[in-house]
């Protein structure tokens, strides 16, 4: 449903129905200021991504599909062209973020309140979660409150297909609990040559879920047939009624796809597709939800053991293994193939936690602090001591990475956790990394950027905004600490090969830092021929 410009009666009602069905009566005005605060948001974020992207920067407006129509006219005098962009799309997304951002607001705020509620006397929401929940439970309940929500940001991905209920039903904002459930996959439809890779898999997911494994297999006795002849696998309910059953139906009809429903409790964390066992198990899920390729979880025994020699962390740097095997499923099958993941509460000791890293920059209801700054309060270190001991463990790991090793890792935010031991920072579980290798002879500019993009701008940069803005401390107090952290630990690296040292040390301190484009590059017809990134003021600068 579209929705005109700045009239959203249609959707005040619809919102309005839909949260009283969970059992959250808002009135209308409650309904119209959530809508008015999405609206708000989204025009926001549009107005800076096209300021910063150099698409318009004089628009005035106060509503987003108005700033989406006047961005269109322009765009089309400076470049006829642009006409056919994909501006109907732009439009259809704006209308999404707007609906499903309005529902997240809502539930946010009776969230929050509830929370107050069973905080009591407290003295902080931190306080009363390390007291009061298991790792396990903590891990779910963060990855639930803490799931992040950005226009045009693809690490939050909704697909357009789900409609508003089944965000309301299956997102994890909304603190949803779901029932997975379990497939049988006749062996004759899987890559015959991998029958090692078959029983591996088996035996993995055999592992991570003991419990519902038996049950797959005794449901299958009663239905007459041979589990040793099948594969388990586990769909999500909306990817069995929207992808599975029609993109699959020859399976079903000769029985070479069975359904065991509503096998497994699982909660989405920080995703709608990752998915973790609601009674702690070993491993975890991803599952396909749409077309959209995400990249792959690989095993790499070589780049554990590169970080463990320059991890300065004392409880290290892990990535959870993939435990499911790549070949396995044919490719006209990607939509049935889980990928099984080993469980990040794997690697904690008694005590520990694992916070997801959009969690720490989440605002905690009764202080309206940022987790971190709940953390930092009680670690009984001084913000700046806190960042100082964090940065330096941080920046000394991946810059020997860089710079000895020539592997720059990217990560995306939902994949980072953060140990803590008694509040302070111990390690780092990665789910899942692209490791990036630079040569003497590969043009490494690129690689570069695109470490101080995962490394600068999209971790060190987070919590700098986050102490500043809850302490009161300039920004800049923060990057001095960066730069005089860079400069002690780059001389004591020996570079890979000749030149590397300089190289990064040019990249870090004398030119401008640069950030991917998101809205040019959801306008732009495939392929992008165009320059997808825009430059902004190093605050390392020399």
């Amino acid at each position: 449903m579209a929705l005109a410009y700045g009239d959203y009666h249609g959707l005040t009602h619809q919102l309005r129905f839909l949260l009283f069905e969970m059992g959250i009566a808002c009135s209308h005005q409650q309904i119209e200021t959530a809508i008015s605060r999405a609206q708000g948001v989204c025009l926001q974020q549009l107005r800076q991504m096209a300021a910063s992207e150099n698409l318009a920067a004089d628009i005035l407006s106060h509503e987003a599909h108005d700033f989406v129509v006047q961005l269109k006219e322009n765009q089309i005098q400076k470049n006829p062209q642009s006409y056919f962009f994909q501006w109907p799309k732009l439009l259809a997304e704006v209308d999404h973020f707007i609906a499903n951002k309005a529902m997240m607001l809502l539930y946010e705020q009776r969230w929050h309140k509830e929370l107050s509620c069973e905080m009591g006397s407290a003295s902080s929401f931190w306080s009363w979660l390390s007291k009061t929940g298991n790792a396990h439970d903590l891990l779910l309940f963060l990855g639930q409150w803490a799931a992040p929500y950005d226009f045009l940001e693809p690490e939050h991905f909704i697909p357009d297909a789900f409609k508003r209920r089944e965000v309301l039903q299956y997102a994890p904002q909304f603190n949803s609990r779901i029932s997975l459930h379990w497939c049988a996959l006749h062996h004759s439809q899987i890559i015959t040559m991998e029958k090692q890779a078959s029983l591996t898999y088996q035996r993995e997911i055999q592992t991570g879920f003991p419990e519902e494994y038996n049950r797959w297999q005794d449901k299958l006795f009663m239905m007459q047939r041979n589990a040793s002849d099948y594969l388990p696998v586990p769909v999500h309910p909306w990817q069995w009624r929207n992808l599975i059953q029609s993109r699959f139906s020859h399976l079903i009809d000769q029985n070479d796809l069975l359904l065991i429903p509503h096998h497994q409790q699982a909660k989405p964390i920080i995703s709608l597709s990752c998915m973790a066992p609601v009674n702690r198990g070993n491993a975890e899920l991803q599952l396909p939800l749409s077309d959209r390729l995400s990249f792959p979880y690989l095993n790499d025994k070589a780049l554990q053991a590169v970080l463990a020699q320059v991890n300065r962390f004392e409880e290290g740097i892990v990535v959870t293994d993939c435990l499911s095997e790549e070949g396995l499923f044919r490719k006209d099958l990607h939509l049935l193939k889980p990928t099984l993941f080993q469980s990040p509460l794997e690697f904690l000791k008694k005590y520990q936690m694992a916070v997801p890293f959009h969690a720490l920059f989440n605002r905690c209801p009764g202080s309206g602090l940022k987790l971190i700054s709940e953390i930092v309060a009680s670690s009984s270190l001084s913000p700046i001591d806190f960042f100082e001991q964090y940065s330096e463990r941080f920046l000394s790991t991946f810059i020997s990475l860089l710079v000895e090793h020539g592997t720059s890792l990217l990560f995306a935010s939902a994949d980072f956790l953060l140990i803590l031991d008694n509040h302070i920072p111990k390690g780092i579980i990665f789910k899942r990394v692209q490791r990036q290798t630079i040569t003497e002879t590969l043009e490494d500019s690129k690689l570069i950027q695109q470490f101080i993009s995962t490394i600068f701008l999209n971790h060190l940069q987070v919590f700098i905004e986050a102490l500043s803005h809850d302490y009161q401390f300039n920004p800049a107090v923060f990057w001095k600490i960066i730069k005089k952290k860079l400069l002690e630990i780059l001389p004591r690296t020996t570079e890979a090969f000749p030149g590397l040292k300089l190289r990064v040390h040019t990249h870090l301190f004398s030119v401008n830092w640069l950030i991917k484009k998101r809205l040019s590059l959801n306008l732009l017809p495939a392929p992008v021929n165009e320059c997808i990134y825009y430059s902004i003021p190093n605050p390392l600068l020399d």
